[in-house]
């Protein structure tokens, strides 16, 4: 059995240049569509979600995940390198892992509204009962 310390690393730093507007803004139901895969991961059996930001800010995210007890379950990290692409940003999601001391890692893209809890958590189990992983990517 693996260690249980699992960190997803949502990345949530892109510029949305085709969209022509930050698409993790989008109005999609209840909430703006980056905060879908986000609710999936705090709800999952993540240990801890570490969000990268390409300008610090993250007003999409749903007021309701700044509540206790959710809120000990996330950050913000701001991404100083992001616009030189996503290499940059999950670099800057694994040093946020690692200290968090962080055994393994779940890499989550923010605009990915169909992501369940159940998807995420069915990879984490997968992962636990496998030895021969050390990462969890889900795209």
């Amino acid at each position: 059995m693996k260690p249980d310390k699992i960190v997803g690393i949502y990345l949530a730093a892109g510029k949305s240049t085709r969209m022509g507007s930050d698409k993790l803004r989008l109005p999609l139901g209840s909430m703006h569509l980056g905060s879908y895969a986000l609710a999936a991961a705090l709800h999952s059996k993540l240990d801890y979600v570490a969000i990268v930001s390409g300008d610090g800010t993250a007003d999409w995210i749903n007021r309701t995940f700044y509540q206790e007890p959710i809120h000990r379950k996330w950050a913000v990290f701001h991404c100083s390198e992001a616009h030189l692409g996503q290499s940059y940003s999950l670099r800057c999601g694994v040093v946020a892992a690692q200290a968090k001391h962080a055994a393994a890692l779940m890499i989550l893209l923010a605009d990915q509204p169909l992501i369940t809890t159940t998807m995420i958590n069915e990879l984490l189990f997968h992962y636990q009962v496998t030895t021969d992983v050390g990462l969890v990517v889900l795209f």
